[in-house]
This record gives C-alpha cells, sequence and structure tokens, in this order.
C-alpha cells in the first residue's frame, strides 16, 4: 500500500476529504444553513420542535431547567445508574439531584426491579440513555414514567439513527436529545439537538435557547481547527495523537462546559454526513455483529443488547466477570494498537464529584458497579479491518 493510499478513507467513513472541502467552501456562505440542517433533521426523524445548540450537556442541562420550570417542588432527575457522566452533569448543573438505578449487565438498561422501586415521586424525570448506541425499552421507560407522573427523556446522545418499536430513538417520551460530539456517528466535534412534541415545553425551549449566546468567532475557529486534526488523526497507526490531544473516549465530571449557540458554519458539515448515514451507520452495524459472532459463547463475557431493536454502536462494548482479566485483556488491546476503552470508571454514585448531588435514599447499585468493573468497549468505524476484529477476539479469547 501507498503512503498516499493509507490516507484514502474507506467507505462508511464518518468524515471523507470532499466533506471537508465542502465544510469549508460552504461555511464561508453559511447563511441559512442552521435552517437546512434543522429541515434534514425533522425530515428523517419527524420531530415537531427542534433546538440546535452547543452539546448535548448542554442540550440536557437546558431541557432539566424547562422540565423543572414546569414541575415546582420536584428536584430529582433518574438515570441509569452507569452511563455518561455528563448526564449526571447536567442534572446538577439543572439544579437538581442525581437519583441512580440500578442496571443489568446484559443490557446496560435499567433493572426492571430497580425500576419499579424506584421512588420517582420527586423526579422531574426519568431518562434513558441508549448507552454504546444499543437502544433502551424505550416503550417500558416511556410507559412507566406517564403512570408515575414524571416526564421521560429518551438521551440518543450515542443512538443516532437507532431505532426500536418501530420509531428512531430520540423520539420517545418528552423530549429527546441527539449529539454530534467526537466519536458520535455524525460529528463536528460539538453539537446538540434538543426534540420535543410538547408545544408548552417547546416554547420554554426557545425561550431558552434564544438567550444563548453566539460562539465567540476564535472559539469557532478552535473546534474547526480541531475537526480537520480529527479527519486526519482518526486513522489507525495515528489514532494515539487523535485519543491524546482530543480526549477521545474521556467524558469528565464538569460542570463548566460551554452552553452557546450552535455555530452556523458547522451545520453544512453535520447535513453532508447525514445525507450518508445509511452508509456510515452501516459499516457499525455490520462490524458489531462480526464482533458479536466473533465472540458469542466466550466464557466469563456478556455481549449487551436489546431484542428486537436496531443498535449503531458508535463503540461495541463488552461485560467480563473478572475485572481483573478485563484489566490483562485492555493492556494487551491497548499494546496492540486498537483503541479499546475501559470507557467510564465508576458507578454513578461511586463517582465522587456526583456523590455530594445524590438524592437522598439513593439505593446501592451493584449491577452498575459490576460493568464499571467489567467493561471494555471496542472500535467499529470504518478504519478498522477484518483482520483487526479477528485480532480483538484472539486477545479476548486467550486471556
Amino acid at each position: 500500500m501507498s503512503p498516499l493510499a493509507r490516507f484514502v478513507p474507506p467507505a462508511g467513513t464518518v468524515l471523507r476529504a470532499r466533506d471537508i472541502l465542502g465544510w469549508l467552501r460552504d461555511a464561508a456562505r453559511s447563511q441559512g444553513e442552521l435552517r437546512r440542517l434543522e429541515e434534514a433533521l425533522e425530515a428523517r426523524y419527524g420531530v415537531r420542535h427542534l433546538f440546535l445548540v452547543s452539546s448535548a450537556r448542554a442540550g440536557m442541562t437546558i431541557l432539566l431547567r424547562a422540565l423543572a420550570e414546569r414541575s415546582p417542588g420536584r428536584h430529582e432527575v433518574a438515570m441509569p445508574g452507569y452511563t455518561c457522566y455528563s448526564v449526571a452533569a447536567s442534572a446538577v448543573r439543572a439544579g437538581l439531584r442525581v437519583r441512580p438505578l440500578d442496571i443489568l449487565p446484559d443490557t446496560l438498561d435499567i433493572a426492571p426491579d430497580a425500576l419499579a422501586n424506584a421512588e420517582l415521586g420527586d423526579a422531574v424525570a426519568l431518562v434513558g440513555t441508549n448507552l454504546y448506541g444499543i437502544p433502551s425499552d424505550l416503550p417500558h421507560l416511556e410507559a412507566v414514567a406517564r403512570a408515575r407522573g414524571t416526564s421521560f427523556i429518551d438521551d440518543a446522545a450515542q443512538c443516532l439513527d437507532g431505532r426500536v418499536a418501530g420509531r428512531w430513538v430520540g423520539s420517545f417520551g418528552d423530549a429527546g436529545l441527539f449529539s454530534f460530539d467526537k466519536g458520535k456517528c455524525i460529528t463536528s466535534i460539538q453539537g446538540g439537538v434538543i426534540v420535543c412534541r410538547d408545544g408548552d415545553l417547546a416554547a420554554r425551549l426557545d425561550r431558552a435557547c434564544a438567550a444563548l449566546p453566539t460562539p465567540a468567532m476564535a472559539a469557532v475557529a478552535v473546534q474547526g481547527a480541531k475537526m480537520l486534526a480529527y479527519f486526519v488523526l482518526l486513522r489507525p497507526w495515528l489514532y494515539w495523537i487523535a485519543n491524546t490531544t482530543l480526549r477521545l473516549g474521556d467524558t469528565p465530571f464538569e460542570l463548566d462546559s460551554p452552553m452557546t449557540a450552535y455555530p452556523e458554519s458547522l451545520a453544512p458539515l453535520v447535513r453532508r454526513q447525514l445525507a450518508r448515514i445509511e452508509e456510515i451507520t452501516a459499516v457499525r452495524v455490520a462490524h458489531a455483529a462480526r464482533l458479536r459472532e466473533l465472540l458469542d459463547g466466550t466464557p466469563g463475557v456478556y455481549l449487551p443488547t436489546i431484542r428486537e431493536a436496531r443498535s449503531v454502536h458508535p463503540r461495541f462494548p463488552i461485560v467480563f466477570d473478572d475485572p481483573a482479566r478485563r484489566d490483562a485483556v485492555l493492556r494487551t488491546l491497548v499494546r496492540a494498537g486498537i483503541g479499546a476503552t475501559a470507557s467510564y470508571p465508576r458507578a454513578l454514585r461511586d463517582v465522587p464529584d456526583v456523590q455530594p448531588h445524590l438524592a437522598r435514599d439513593t439505593k446501592d447499585t451493584p449491577g452498575a458497579r459490576r460493568v464499571a468493573a467489567g467493561i471494555v468497549t471496542l472500535p467499529t468505524h470504518a478504519f478498522v479491518s477484518r483482520r483487526d476484529l479477528e485480532r480483538m477476539r484472539d486477545i479476548i479469547q486467550s486471556r
């Protein structure tokens, strides 16, 4: 393979040279690009009200504040006990307490008994997080929230273009969220979308989003530079640079992340990727299916899934029964140049920054703790080769 050929992206790559070049051309005349992106999202996902913001975590904060406004006297947010820390951080930033609910290691979804016994009377919302692109049991979560008198948020930050029960993930409940952050199926390094069907909630969100500051030009330029670096450095032999400079796979608990409007100059890039989302997603789905086939039946390993759903797999998670084995496998995968991660290292109730903000009488979450100690996530993007998938299998099954 020639040195130049190594930089030619395979089919299904999130970002292609023509996307970058087209974006740079369109960004110079970006008037009306936000509306074009909104129309494209509305057309594909059938959403009624849509709000573009700087990130999904900003969107979650804005959404929770709006829900708290119309539910005075409620002070908590219920969510899976193992999930992205930014969900908990958004709740805290909205002035609410975090109620983590235990999960099942074989689905990564909220455990039925934990949900049935959950105290939701003080909850502004129940959140389903569709972790690693595996849809939660959204029809059930939606029904439980409705029956218990609380709102349901369908957080599709990691599950854009997933489907369950014939509906798009993100379209269930009172409101949903999408993300264009790094590592997602569509990316502009930053960006989030709030969607909802309720007119009253939409009016509250509209007021809140209209008050957001416009991002500074310097900040937009930095994001553009990061995007160009991401395009080049995502190649497997350069991944270590991207991992270091862009903090891929790193989601700290932060209460001061920017909350601004979404930059119009980035909208053309997202719209170009959205036009190819079937192609982009198909590669990740195929790689995940191959990993499931290769690893099925491996002793001491869970392969989380939910039946009758279309998972989109920005990462492929596996959970080891033995944390020491997990650690050994992870070290070997990293040494082999495979972009494996241990993801979120603690259950939410064990995160020191979250603990002061836990709801009173928060119950233990042993399933969440078990996942935190045993999880490894594997890459599924278009640069992953068939041989890479087999190497993952060999390393995992040899330890």
